[in-house]
């Protein structure tokens, strides 16, 4: 897995997290209209939570670990 830097929305705000990147992941939200579909990135927490994140903030830190 890679680390990431990426924001998620908590119903509030918007939230920044440092953590690893899992995978692409599809979604959708339904409206009037029909449905609308959107890609998000699922990222693990230190803590090992799981978030749903803005697939336009991910950044990749391509940096290697530290004594890794």
């Amino acid at each position: 897995m890679r680390r990431c830097k990426a924001k998620y929305w908590d119903g509030k705000s918007w939230i920044w997290t440092v953590g690893w990147f899992h995978m692409w992941a599809q979604f959708f939200e339904e409206f009037a209209s029909g449905p609308g579909n959107y890609v998000a990135a699922l990222v693990e927490e230190e803590d090992g939570q799981i978030r749903r994140c803005d697939a336009d903030s991910v950044k990749f830190d391509n940096n290697p670990p530290i004594g890794g």
